[in-house]
């Protein structure tokens, strides 16, 4: 849906008129959709109107839910460019200027485009690849979604291990190709530099011990498809120069060849290293880094994701299971998996699923299903750390849980502060709090 600040202008009749039945789904006042459960009914926000009418509090609002903003500023209002950055450094996605007529399908074609991507990232097909509808996952598949749809450049996947470089991958390939199972992937971290320049680009019979056949590479059979590069940050350096030939000229040669063939495919490409470190160390190409890198998407760790952990821990036990409907969680092992944050993100979450999937006698997973998948911790003691003693002597004491928080955050500010010297600026930055938060804290314990 869209919603619109109302003005008397003429220039959201303009819109209206010209594409109600492409986009404009509903017109409604700011006002009514104020409160952020209200905004996840819009996935997409058009705002016309003076820079100054759109609230922090409206954007704040939208942005916490993932709604898309779009602005359209009337030419009487005299927007100056420090009005029009105001607005994206806010939260708004896109600035448009009503200058004439043709603005409407500008901002028509924006909003349909937007739509469209958002339609394929929330379809079912797609949420079968990559399962994810928190803000964070749900943004960053949008930016999956315009590579692919609207785009032939290569595209960078970066993130921690375990995030679903992979799976995203796959998902992009569906929305290129319609077929996710299409994609070549070279993983370079598991092949030996002796094996890799084989793998890419295939070898003649005879080209080094062992060759006893001609072989194709993943160069070669991914001509007119899709080639995955994983952990691309591993790639020898010998061989970088040999791929940036391959994007630059779309030819290769084999092994011990002498041919030039061509191949054209959509590279996509994934690391959980920082390539900028690698280039100014001379471990990677800064000239092939700009190559694949046209694009860059991070990927969020499942922390950041906290909304999925339930979906995902279903599917993956139900796929582990063989089972015929989802798997009912109890309460208990509902409250243990969003509690966790394993440190091999999401492929861990999925391997702990699998092993409750070992004992399953039906659909419930019970306190005991998870105990068995989790390391024996029964005779173990946690490490013996000062925050350890110190949190054991209050529960000893019989202090409450939120007493304990509430010390320990106390103890925090106090130290942030004494460590910035006082500053509450600085010690608010280094705790990721607001100055105000360590202000309000301070005058309610009268310090």
């Amino acid at each position: 849906m869209i919603a619109t600040q109302i003005i008397n202008r003429g220039v959201p009749e303009a819109i209206v008129e010209r594409q109600k039945a492409t986009f404009i789904k509903r017109r409604v006042n700011f006002s009514e959709i104020s409160e952020r459960s209200k905004f996840k009914s819009y996935p997409l926000v058009l705002f016309l109107g003076c820079p100054d009418a759109l609230s922090d509090q409206i954007v704040l609002e939208a942005g916490a839910c993932g709604t898309r903003i779009a602005a359209v500023l009337p030419s009487d209002c005299n927007p100056d460019p420090h009005a029009v950055w105001s607005l994206v450094t806010r939260g708004c996605e896109d600035v448009q200027i009503w200058s004439d007529d043709t603005c409407a399908d500008r901002i028509s074609n924006r909003v349909s485009r937007w739509l469209k991507v958002e339609s394929r990232v929330r379809s079912l097909d797609f949420q079968k690849v990559a399962l994810g509808q928190s803000v964070c996952w749900i943004r960053a598949m949008r930016r999956i979604a315009e590579a692919a749809l609207y785009s032939d450049a290569p595209v960078l996947l970066t993130g921690e291990t375990g995030t679903g470089k992979e799976v995203v991958a796959r998902a992009m390939t569906y929305l290129i190709s319609g077929a996710p199972d299409t994609m070549r992937v070279v993983d370079c971290a598991t092949l030996s530099p002796d094996l890799i320049g084989s793998e890419l680009f295939g070898h003649e019979r005879g080209a080094f011990t062992g060759a006893t056949s001609m072989r194709e590479g993943a160069i070669a059979l991914a001509d007119g498809g899709v080639l995955f590069l994983d952990e691309i940050g591993e790639l020898p350096i010998d061989l970088q120069a040999q791929f940036l030939r391959v994007l630059q000229e779309g030819t290769y040669r084999r092994l011990g060849g002498n041919t030039w063939r061509e191949s054209r495919f959509r590279l996509i490409c994934a690391t959980n290293r920082n390539l900028e470190t690698a280039m100014q160390e001379g471990r990677f190409r800064s000239d092939l880094y700009h190559r694949i890198a046209a694009l860059t998407v991070h990927l969020p760790p499942l922390a950041d994701r906290p909304e999925d952990i339930i979906p995902l821990s279903t599917r993956f036990v139900r796929a582990a299971a063989g089972l015929n409907a989802d798997p009912v969680f109890d309460p208990i092992v509902r409250d243990h998996l969003l509690d966790l944050s394993p440190d091999g993100n999401v492929r861990a979450l999925q391997q702990l699923c699998r092993r409750i999937a070992v004992g399953l006698t039906g659909t419930a997973v019970s306190v005991g299903d998870l105990i068995a998948a989790l390391p024996d911790t029964r005779n173990s003691r946690p490490p013996s750390t000062p925050l350890h003693k110190a949190v054991e002597t209050m529960v000893e004491l019989g202090r409450s849980l939120a007493e304990i928080k509430e010390s320990a955050a106390e103890q925090a500010v106090t130290a942030a502060l004494r460590l910035e010297a006082g500053s509450v600026s600085k010690a608010a930055r280094r705790l990721g709090i607001t100055p105000r938060a360590i202000h309000l804290r301070r005058s309610k314990h009268d310090v």
